[in-house]
């Protein structure tokens, strides 16, 4: 037999929490607290305008509970009522006035906008044309060829200088003559011509020299000619170019005044169109602001009061922690009982032919739990005020009578044979 203590106890596993019942608690708990703070917030307010209350003017039935409805009420002091009503009267007043101005709003909607007396409405402003390309044929021709020019200028710088050296070219001959005569040498001998010959030589490349300066100064001249008819003509398209340029900027002139004029007209016609326009709108404008000004309903200002709230209880986490822990509860004894009944069966061995007190007489609160190894009831019961586990010797002796003896008066088993 295994001892336990005498609170461990009923093998039946906890009732599990109906869900239903909960969420119903769960539901009340809800409904009351929000009635309680219904009721906490619902504080009467006393001010320098006027009263607030309230009072409970009947209710319903909400999931089977009866939830309040109440009435709030405000009451205003004798001068806040005045108040008041010289407001509505102020109001009602407005109204009526521009009520009286409907028609006059009607004939200013029924009359259009007379445009026939406005200036007319200037559209683009047409450009004179322009001078893009003027006419050439009145200029002086560019001349290409001064070549009769240039001989004629080449020839006459020649001669000139020509006349200037023959004078020279004359005396040094002569003085060559001289020396010639003077030394006896007979004229046609080679004597002669050998003093001669460097004379002749000499002029002729003098000549020469006077030639080819003379051409480049006729072509000298034909270059100056040609620049100065270019520049001639130069100059007549320039003022021909500014002509048409000064066309053009009048042209421009006149063009940005028209458009400046047309503008002006169109900025006249709108002035026009929106001073009709104004004198249009007056009496809409008038009953608009009569409206406007006619003033609303208002109550009195009272101070905002505090609002308090009654949080509801857990009814649903309180059951189902309840729950969870006598399911806890329950599988330690369920744990604790397995363990004492492994003790039981190691116990047989352990005792050996030792005969332990089995007898039912000694055992209060029996309750059969299962069977050992070889077939015979186990029981839990309380001996002694304590629980423990094990066999009746009465039943084993119907099987097994060599598992039991007789100790002081009481049957005992040996429970090596039965376990």
């Amino acid at each position: 037999m295994v001892k336990m203590s005498s609170k461990g106890g009923s093998q039946q596993a906890p009732a599990v929490p109906d869900p239903v019942a909960i969420a119903g608690a769960q539901g009340e708990a809800s409904v009351e607290s929000a009635i309680a703070s219904a009721i906490l917030n619902q504080q009467n307010v006393v001010g320098p305008e006027g009263t607030v209350s309230f009072s409970q003017t009947g209710g319903r039935n909400v999931g089977g509970q009866f939830v309040p409805s109440f009435t709030r009420t405000t009451q205003l002091t004798p001068e806040a009522q005045a108040q008041f009503e010289a407001q509505q009267q102020l109001g009602g007043s407005l109204t009526g006035l521009a009520q009286e101005q409907v028609g006059r709003v009607g004939g200013a909607l029924g009359e259009g906008i007379d445009v026939s007396q406005l200036p007319a409405l200037q559209g683009a402003v047409t450009p004179g044309t322009l001078e893009s390309q003027f006419d050439t044929s009145g200029l002086a021709g560019v001349r290409q060829d001064f070549s009769e020019q240039g001989r004629e200028l080449t020839q006459a710088t020649f001669d000139q200088a020509l006349g200037l050296l023959d004078p020279g070219f004359a005396r040094e001959r002569q003085a060559g003559t001289l020396e010639i005569t003077e030394r006896g040498l007979p004229i046609g001998s080679e004597a002669a011509r050998l003093r001669r010959d460097p004379i002749a030589e000499r002029q002729a490349a003098t000549r020469s020299q006077l030639a080819l300066s003379a051409v480049g100064a006729g072509r000298e001249e034909q270059a100056r000619l040609f620049r100065q008819a270019s520049q001639l003509r130069g100059q007549q398209f320039g003022e021909a170019g500014a002509q048409a340029q000064f066309a053009n900027q009048a042209q421009n002139l006149g063009f940005n005044q028209a458009a400046a004029n047309a503008a002006a007209a169109n900025a006249a016609r709108g002035q026009g169109f929106q001073e009709q326009a104004f004198q249009r709108s007056l009496p809409i404008n008038d009953i608009a602001a009569l409206l406007g000004s006619a003033p609303g309903v208002q109550g009195p200002q009272f101070q905002a009061t505090p609002a308090f709230g009654v949080q509801a209880p857990d009814v649903i986490g309180a059951s189902l922690g309840a729950a969870n822990i006598a399911q806890q509860q329950f599988a330690q004894q369920q744990q604790q009982r397995g363990g004492l009944l492994g003790g039981l069966f190691s116990l047989g061995g352990s005792l050996g032919s030792a005969a332990i007190l089995s007898d039912r007489r000694l055992k209060a609160n029996v309750k059969r739990i299962g069977k050992t190894s070889k077939g015979f009831n186990l029981y839990s019961y309380i001996k002694n005020g304590i629980e423990e586990i094990g066999v009746m010797a009465q039943e084993v002796m119907q099987t097994l009578p060599e598992a039991v003896v007789v100790k002081d008066g009481y049957y005992a088993v040996k429970y090596e044979q039965v376990t």
